[in-house]
């Protein structure tokens, strides 16, 4: 059933992406794709703000980081865009390391544009914070697998 239900999902994602897309045109509907697929790296940053407290980020900064964090994605083979590049309980273990390197990639590439506008103390908090976000994801991995074991998981 998980199989079917991911075919269903993906024709209804695709039927609404040409919808959306004769709707918004195409410039715009690429510019609606780019927007979604920034969606993590939004969140990412929103939850690193209280990181930043003594510290803060400038506007600039924080999108210069996401503009990063964007590079980094579109660097990353097969990060761009897409559920393969998304965390999920679902994955096995070798899915989920192959992922953590992945973002550990994008993480590295994120730092290295980050040095040349973020502070010293800056780039420390958010060194950091990346690597927080990947233990709470080895974390959240480790007790999904510890509840679930592999049900859930497609065969």
């Amino acid at each position: 059933m998980g199989i079917l239900a991911g075919c269903a999902g993906a024709e209804f994602q695709r039927e609404m992406n040409a919808s959306l897309q004769e709707l918004l045109g195409e410039a715009k509907f690429a510019h609606f794709q780019e927007y979604e697929a920034g969606g993590g790296d939004r969140l990412a940053l929103e939850m690193m703000k209280n990181d930043f407290e003594r510290e803060p980020l400038t506007g600039e900064q924080q999108q210069r980081i996401l503009k990063a964090m964007e590079a980094g994605r579109k660097m990353a083979a097969g990060a761009a865009t897409g559920q393969d590049a998304e965390f999920s309980i679902a994955d096995s273990s070798d899915v989920l390391k192959q992922k953590l390197i992945r973002q550990e990639a994008i993480d590295e590439h994120v730092l290295q544009q980050a040095a040349d506008f973020l502070s010293s103390a800056q780039l420390q908090i958010l060194r950091t914070a990346l690597v927080r976000q990947i233990g709470f994801r080895k974390k959240g991995h480790a007790m999904a697998q510890e509840m679930f074991g592999d049900k859930g998981r497609p065969v």
